[in-house]
């Protein structure tokens, strides 16, 4: 797991938990104080994965086929393998038994 897609965890966290503040704020104030807690905490570890040094935080970049390459893996029906050529929209599925 990347640190960006721990950051995204964390926002995500951190959105539910503000949604069950507004749950919470209808019931009782110790709830909405507890779950608004829980957010803080959640924002704090994203702000502590956001200041690493280094590069700065990005997203990975997609992986670019710019050539043909085959991937073949053994299935319980024999072997599978797949072509991927830039230059065809989808990949090509292989079968093979054993």
């Amino acid at each position: 797991m990347t640190q960006f897609d721990d950051i995204q965890r964390l926002v995500r966290l951190a959105r539910r938990r503000l949604a069950d503040v507004d749950i919470a704020l209808a019931v009782s104030t110790s709830a909405a104080s507890k779950a608004l807690a829980e957010v803080a905490e959640a924002v704090a570890q994203a702000q502590i994965l956001l200041d690493v040094p280094g590069d700065g935080l990005k997203k990975p970049d997609a992986v670019a086929i710019n050539q043909t390459v085959l991937g073949i893996s053994p299935a319980p029906i024999g072997w599978v393998g797949v072509i991927r050529d830039p230059d065809v929209p989808r990949p090509e599925l292989l079968l093979a038994s054993t």
